[in-house]
């Protein structure tokens, strides 16, 4: 919990995250708040990426792992 407060570290992303929501965690985990996104912009980015991945899906491109 110390190095959390006071250093600022954070958990290792795992790597198969898609690097649009690494992204969108690392500004969600800015040391300064002003810095962070709205949850209304976590929100409309979370959805854009959703659509995203649902018409790659759709056009046969994405790795659905099953």
């Amino acid at each position: 919990m110390y190095s959390v407060i006071y250093a600022g570290s954070r958990p290792d992303l795992p790597p198969w995250l898609p690097p649009a929501y690494a992204a969108l965690v690392r500004r969600c985990w800015a040391a300064d708040p002003a810095d962070r996104p709205s949850m209304a912009d976590v929100l409309v980015e979370v959805q854009a990426q959703l659509r995203a991945a649902l018409a790659e899906r759709a056009a046969g491109r994405g790795g659905g792992g099953g």
